[in-house]
C-alpha cells in the first residue's frame, strides 16, 4: 500500500494504470482496498495531496 501512495503522489498515472501495475483486477479492487485502509479512495487520496501541497 505504501507503494500505491506513492504512485498516487509522484505519478502521472490513472488509478487504472496503477491497478494494473500492482497487479488488482481493476481499479474498483483497489479502491476497496485502498478505503479499507485509509479510509477514502485512491481517487480521494490524490485530490487531497495536490490540494495540500498547492497551500
Amino acid at each position: 500500500m505504501k507503494l500505491i501512495r506513492t504512485r498516487l503522489r509522484f505519478s502521472d498515472l490513472t488509478i487504472s494504470e496503477i491497478a494494473d501495475e500492482m497487479n488488482f483486477t481493476d481499479e474498483s479492487h483497489l479502491n476497496k482496498t485502498f478505503k479499507a485502509a485509509f479510509g477514502q479512495t485512491a481517487k480521494q487520496y490524490r485530490k487531497e495531496y495536490i490540494k495540500n501541497i498547492a497551500k
